[in-house]
């Protein structure tokens, strides 16, 4: 507990006593009367206190004792009937004459921004064909025109506001006369990246090059086009850096778990500690749920969060947190908690699979339930630092370190403890990384020893267990990462002499393995470095540098030609970086790195505009 000077609590007594005199109605002109000499005031030694459940036991070696207690602003002191509160307070003394108008102050801050409005109605315009008659004698176009107030994309009849009619010009004796023509057409992505529409009118006067009257619009033809386009932007579900701060680390990642994604604050050169907040993809859904972390990430089972913490004078301490509870608890607490190793864990059904170190053990790898009897040592082989953990079945699978070597290991997380999946260099060091779960397989990169860090594939057995393809047979290492199944095959980044970093594709055998397109065009170290691949809505999304735009957001169906740049946070090769790439209720969500914003999580909006020429 820290002190406080009890001469700031007899200053603040005297202050109270004085209350009276100080708020004197009398005039100025008058005489005061000599003030009294003031008791003397002994010093009462004061303690400090966070809140009510901070204080100790009052009892014998309490009583008599003085805290201020921060979150309530009061004083409490131990008698033989318990902690009582102590008021300083002196009785109102009598209001004083107003005092003349200060200077004005400095202004204050700019508030935080308001909540985002309710997304605008549409307008629609429909067009129809108007036959021959009392509005238009040689008929027409009727424009029906109204707000799409339900919202569904079509204009309904209860919808339609205004309607206008564009007749047909009637024929002469020398001939017909030219008529208005309607066209429809679609906008290129590169205009409306979510699609849209162009409206264009005019008349089939031939003018320029044009054709009169041949019924077909022509460019030349066209007097007016209006273009209605969906675009695709991303914005910061809530800034937590300041301008171009970071408010994120960039090495936290994120998990999504029941329309929420769970995401780690702070760690940051603006703000050390850390916290973790949950988003829904908006502003509003975006909230607070716990702080005080001493590690960037966690994982989340069921109603239970699983961090690292500062507690009981040690760094990194497992804890628990009940999302239904809000109850935060120190595992295993009575015989000085379990330090997390890692900031890499798994999950194995409802269990937190972690590498840890209880008291003055050695470092193993733990399972937990959330609770301290279900929280065990099941294998002395200490699993690589920097590998997320994967399940197949009933079965977890994690790189493991034995003898230098990290080799592939698996557990059915009880005390039978880990066994190696299969030895697949046995004269030194395969170097197993990147594990993807693709069906019934577990695809991850290797060196068998002979043929360099290469594409793998088991299926959880010795026998299972093979090379897909020596991309890189040069004699360098491919480094395959990222792998990811889109429409029946495995995409992923991989490393080859004559294209450097970018985007493959396999079918299961070597044959069937091949370049998809090379972003960033020649070879090493003209790299694009395909990064964060992940599938949504029908379409292959990862981030990329083409060597022009920076690393920004990529979209591929799976061919070269359908491999584009799908946005860019701004322009040239800073404009933004992609770290990371997640899912979130059918929405594209980013942790991106942006000149104007820091390291923030960013989530996409579609925007409708209009463009009338």
């Amino acid at each position: 507990m820290k002190r406080i000077e009890a001469l700031l609590l007899c200053s603040l007594l005297v202050f109270s006593s004085l209350s009276g005199c100080i708020g004197s109605d009398e005039s100025d002109e008058q005489t005061n009367p000599q003030e009294e000499e003031p008791t003397e005031l002994f010093k009462w030694t004061t303690y400090y206190a966070v809140d009510l459940s901070s204080l100790p036991a009052c009892n014998t070696d309490s009583i008599g004792l003085l805290y201020y207690v921060a979150d309530i602003n009061a004083f409490q002191t131990c008698q033989t009937i318990g902690w009582n509160l102590i008021d300083i307070t002196g009785t109102n003394g009598l209001d004083g004459v107003n005092g003349s108008n200060g200077i004005d102050g400095v202004n204050g801050q700019n508030g935080q921004n308001g909540t985002d409005g309710v997304d605008g109605i549409s307008t629609l315009v429909h067009t129809n064909p108007e036959s021959a008659g009392s509005i238009c004698t040689e008929g027409g176009i009727r424009l029906d025109i109204g707000a799409d107030n339900d919202r569904d994309g079509t204009l309904s009849q209860v919808e339609i506001t205004t309607t206008s009619y564009i007749c047909h010009g009637q024929s002469s004796q020398s001939g017909a006369m030219p008529q208005l023509i309607t066209t429809q057409s679609t906008p290129s992505l590169a205009e409306c990246s979510e699609g849209g529409s162009i409206i264009s009118t005019g008349l089939d006067d031939g003018t320029g090059a044009g054709i009169a009257m041949n019924g077909i619009l022509e460019e030349n033809e066209i007097s007016q086009s209006t273009t209605i386009c969906q675009n695709l932007i991303f914005s910061p579900v809530k800034e937590f850096g300041f301008g171009s701060d970071d408010g994120i680390h960039p090495s936290s990642r994120v998990i999504q778990e029941n329309g929420f994604l769970y995401f780690t604050v702070g760690g940051t050169s603006t703000q050390s500690s850390r916290s973790i907040w949950r988003t829904d993809g908006t502003t509003n859904g975006t909230s607070f749920v716990v702080g005080g972390l001493s590690i960037g990430n966690c994982k989340k089972i069921g109603d239970l969060l699983f961090y690292g913490k500062y507690a009981l004078s040690s760094t990194n301490l497992l804890h628990v947190y009940n999302l239904s509870s809000n109850q935060e608890i120190v595992l295993k607490e009575a015989s000085g908690g379990i330090q997390l190793q890692s900031s890499w864990h798994g999950t194995l059904g409802n269990l937190f699979v972690f590498y840890g170190l209880e008291s003055f053990n050695s470092d193993t790898l733990f399972v937990s339930d959330g609770t301290d009897s279900g929280t065990l040592s099941i294998s002395d082989i200490q699993p690589q630092p920097a590998q997320d953990y994967v399940v197949l079945g009933n079965m977890l699978y994690f790189v493991g370190i034995e003898s230098g070597a990290y080799e592939l290991y698996k557990t059915d997380g009880t005390s039978a403890g880990a066994t190696q999946v299969s030895n697949i260099n046995p004269s030194g060091n395969a170097n197993v990384r990147s594990l993807s779960v693709i069906g019934n397989e577990i695809w991850f990169s290797a060196d068998d020893g002979t043929n360099g860090q290469e594409l793998w594939k088991t299926d959880g057995t010795t026998a299972g267990t093979s090379m897909v393809s020596n991309i890189n047979n040069a004699g360098s290492d491919s480094n395959p990462v990222g792998m990811v199944l889109f429409n029946g095959k495995i995409y992923f980044s991989a490393t080859h002499s004559t294209t450097g970093n970018e985007l493959w594709v396999s079918d299961g055998t070597s044959s069937g393995t091949s370049l998809v397109k090379d972003i960033y065009p020649g070879n090493y170290p003209n790299n694009s470095d395909p990064f964060s691949l992940v599938v949504i809505n029908g379409s292959l999304f990862f981030g990329a540098d083409d060597g022009v735009s920076g690393y920004e957001l990529w979209s591929s169906d799976g061919t070269s030609s359908g491999t584009i740049l799908h946005h860019e946070f701004g322009l040239g090769m800073y404009g933004g970086y992609i770290r990371e790439i997640n899912e979130l209720n059918g929405k594209i969500c980013l942790l991106v790195e942006s000149f104007e914003t820091g390291y923030e999580l960013h989530c996409e909006q579609v925007i409708t505009t209009f463009d009338f020429n």
